[in-house]
Order: C-alpha cells, then structure tokens, then sequence
C-alpha cells in the first residue's frame, strides 16, 4: 500500500512534468504556478508516510501476546513500527508514533515476563511431579530436568529466578536419593535371584551362570562404594558355590584306584550275571558284585544327568543291593588273607568315600523318600567301614607291642570319616535330611538281621565289644556328627541277644515237658 501510494505521486508528477506545452504556453507560466505543483507532491508524499507508520504500529499493538510464540512474533513486528514512524517527519505526529510504540513493548515485556514464569512454573512442577518410584521413572523424571533449567534461565527476575532455582536444586536431590536407593533395591533382587537359582544339574547351573550379568550390571550402578563391594563379595561367593556345584555334578563314579567307572548297559549286566553262576569263590562273588554296584552307581548318575529320576531310583536300589551282597560274601570268605578278600575289604571301605560327590549329587535330585533311603544307607555303610578298619587295628594293638603308626588302614579312616562328614553335613544344609529320623525302609533292613540272628551259634561272644566300641567312635565324633545311625543298630542287636534267650529258654522247658512225657511213657 505503500508503495502504491509513493509511485501513484511520483506519476502524477511525472505527469505534470510530461505535459506537451507550446513555448508560448511555457513563457506565460509564473512561479506560481511551480509553487502549486510542488506542494502538491509533498502533501501526497507525507500522508502516504503517515498511512505506513500507523498501519505499522497499529499491526504492532494489536499483535497477540497470550504465548511465549505469539510474544516472539510480536516482538518481530516492532522493527517494522520503528522504521516506518522513522520515516515520519512531523514531529508530534512522530513522537505520538514512538510513544505508542513505547508503551507497546512494555506490554509485551509484562506479558513476557508473566509467561516465562508461567512457563517456568509447569516446567518445574512437572519435574517435581514425575513419579520416582522405579528405575525406569527416575530415568523419565531427569529427562524432565533440563526442560526445567531451560525454562528458568528465561526467566528475567532475579528473585524469581533463584527460587526456581532452588526448587529445581532440591528435587534433583530427592531424585538422586530415590535413585540410590532404586539401585541397591534392584542389586539386591539381581543377586538374591543369583544366589537363589537352583544348581541341582548342568542345565540349572547354565540358567544360574545367566542370572549372573544381570547382578553384575545390577551392582555395577550401585555408586555407594561399600554397598558395591559387598554385593560384589556376595556375587563372588555364588560364583565359587555354581563353581564347586558344576564340578561335582561333572565328577564320574570311580573305584577304589580313581579310575572312572562306566554306567551299566544290559550287555554288562548280562555278563555279570554268567560270571556270578560261572563263579564259586565268594571273595571273586563280592568282587563281580562290587564292580556291577559301581556301574549301577554310574548309571544312576547318568540317568539323573539326563533327567530321568525314576530309573536312576531304581538303578540305585541295585546299586545298594550289589553292595549288600558283597558284603556279605565278604563275610563267608574262609581266609580273609588272601589277596582277593583283603582287596574286597578295601574297595568296599572305600565305595562311598571315593564317590561322596556322586552320593551328595544324587541325594540332592532324587525324591525325598528315596533321598533319604539312599544317604541312610550311604551313611551306614561307611560307619560299618570305619568299625570294621578301627576293630582291625585294634586286633593288631593287642599282638603287637610295637608302637602305633600312621598305616594305610588309618589313613583311609581318617579319609572315610571325613568323606562321611561331608556326606552328612551336605546333605543337612541342603535337603534339610536329617539322618537320625527314622526310616521305614532301614528298619526294614533291621528287622531282617533280627531274623538271620535268631540261631544261637550265629551269636558271636565279641558282638557286645563291637557295639561298645562303635559307641565309642561314635562319641568321640558327637561334636561334629549330628547322627549316629550305628547306635541306633544296638538296639536290634540287643533284642536279637534277648530273643535268642528267649528262644533257648522255650526250648529247655520244651524239652523238660517232653523229657517228662516219656519218663512217664517209662514209668507206664
């Protein structure tokens, strides 16, 4: 509009000027007649300049100032007001543009001012309103912060300012502490998850040993340093426990020379039984039955490998029977001298010692009947070790005078009676299986013995010191044995002694009252 209005005078006078005008037309022309046209130009001239700057300085005023936008944009029509009352050269008519002009950007200013605190305000209560109560909200809510401080720093009051300020300050603070906080919770699910996965088989163990970064990154955003350190320690210590865990679910069933002792297949099985009807020596029978009870033992391990607990409960219960039966093979060898026999005694001493680790593993996966049937048999098993190794060493104190040293027989003492303790202890930490409980199935097997003891000359005189003397053992070693299945053996032992009396006395009056039939028979 403007320019149109400048260009619309600059041709008029242009058409003025253009006119074709005679010379003599030209020669009557007065000054004043110059004078007119001029002033004509200058007064079109001067409103179209007036027009401009009050079109510019009203679009200033009546811009809109309700957002921190519509204030920049306002703010953006100013320059345009000022260059166009510029422009004006009538000086009231400049100076009451310029006041206008003055009194607008202090409106805007105001209206600045109040939507920068307004704006500041929702920044901060936003940030002071996010909830801080997961990880994850914590991360949301410090996202918020730097809107927050952007927010602020537009903000022009001083006073103002610092109070923003400091309330941005503060909830940083609570964020932080609620974030601290947050972490130890979260290690502390992260290592307690690890320290709690089951490692009871390999394929258990690689889920715990994945459970294991987790806890690592978990503690590693822990920035206490002692809170670190101990989760660290903890996360440690599980380490090693999976560690000695994978290792003795890896540990293969042995014999009493180390050698690793392959499971039992249905051809081996098959060649134990023809060796056993082809074989009439009972120290090779207790052998061929030894051997077959460590494959039996390898088996079920296998099959627990594999997961199948159901048939490595049954290959453990032939496992527990080939055992028995070589034991009492063992005891029908005429001469216990012979290489055979003394072989046998050892291997024997020494099937559950060598292959604790296997035993502990087993009783950690099987059911808990048949759990606790295999660590009382594992247990007694190797009480009868250690007594029949003790009664040995004291049948050689008492023919010799020389005095004691350290023999193999001692050392594997000392070894069985450490394997058994281990075997007890890990099996009450873990199963919580206390052995001293009761077990049907054992006193089955003690009701069997009773009966196998019924007849008189199976009796023999040195049966009393052998339970005195397992008594003893069995005393010395309370302060570290929590059971002691041996002691609850006397009892039958006892009872066998009575009932054999018992039997003997029958069969005196028995006896009398026949003697008192045919006396009478005679007397007849």
């Amino acid at each position: 509009m403007i320019k149109m209005k400048k260009q619309l005078a600059v041709a008029v006078t242009v058409a003025f000027l253009a006119l074709p005008i005679s010379s003599a037309l030209a020669q009557t022309i007065t000054p004043d007649t110059q004078v007119m046209v001029a002033n004509t130009t200058t007064t079109v001239t001067a409103t179209t300049v007036h027009e401009v700057a009050e079109e510019a300085v009203s679009a200033y005023e009546d811009a809109p100032i309700t957002t921190l936008v519509e204030v920049a944009k306002a703010e953006g029509l100013k320059a345009a007001a000022v260059t166009a009352v510029a422009e004006v050269n009538d000086e009231d008519t400049n100076a009451a543009f310029e006041l206008r002009i003055k009194n607008q950007a202090t409106e805007i200013a105001k209206a600045k001012i109040a939507l920068q605190v307004e704006a500041a305000e929702t920044a901060i209560s936003a940030y002071e309103a996010a909830p801080i109560t997961t990880l994850v909200e914590v991360t949301k809510a410090e996202d918020l912060k730097a809107a927050a401080v952007t927010a602020v720093a537009a903000v022009s009051d001083e006073d103002t300012n610092a109070a923003f300020e400091l309330r941005v300050k503060n909830q940083a603070t609570e964020i932080a502490t609620a974030k601290t906080a947050l972490q130890v919770e979260a290690a502390e699910e992260a290592v307690s998850a690890y320290e709690a996965a089951p490692i009871t088989t390999l394929a258990k163990i690689a889920k715990a040993e994945d459970l294991k970064a987790t806890a690592v990154t978990a503690v590693a955003a822990v920035s206490d340093e002692d809170t670190n350190a101990a989760f660290e320690l903890r996360i440690k210590n599980q380490a090693t426990e999976i560690a000695k865990a994978k290792t003795a679910l890896s540990a293969p069933v042995v014999d009493e020379d180390g050698n690793e002792i392959l499971p039992a297949t249905l051809f081996s099985d098959l060649i134990n039984k023809l060796q056993l009807a082809l074989t009439y020596d009972p120290a090779r029978k207790g052998e061929l039955n030894h051997r077959q009870a460590l494959k039996k033992l390898s088996q079920a391990h296998q099959f627990v490998k594999d997961g199948n607990i159901e048939a490595s409960e049954v290959c453990l219960n032939e496992y527990t029977d080939k055992i028995a039966k070589a034991q009492a093979f063992l005891l029908e060898v005429e001469d216990t001298d012979s290489e055979t026999a003394k072989n046998l005694a050892i291997a024997l001493a020494n099937v559950e010692a060598k292959n604790i680790q296997v035993l502990g593993n087993l009783v950690d996966k099987l059911p808990p009947q048949a759990a606790q049937k295999l660590a009382l048999n594992v247990v007694r098993t190797m009480e009868k070790a250690v007594d029949k190794i003790q009664k040995e060493e004291e049948k050689v104190a008492l023919v010799t005078s020389v005095p004691k040293v350290e023999t193999e027989k001692t050392i594997m003492d000392n070894e069985t009676k450490a394997a058994l303790e281990q075997f007890r202890k890990s099996v009450n930490e873990k199963r919580k299986i206390y052995i001293e409980d009761k077990d049907q199935n054992h006193q089955n097997d003690q009701d069997e013995n009773v009966a196998k003891q019924t007849k008189p000359e199976q009796v023999k005189p040195e049966k009393p010191e052998m339970d005195r003397n397992s008594y003893q053992v069995n005393q010395s070693d309370k302060a570290h044995v929590t059971i002691v299945p041996v002691k609850a053996q006397m009892a039958p032992t006892v009872r066998s002694s009575d009932n054999n009396k018992d039997d003997l006395n029958k069969q005196g009056d028995r006896d009398k009252d026949n003697g008192g039939d045919n006396n009478r028979r005679d007397h007849k």
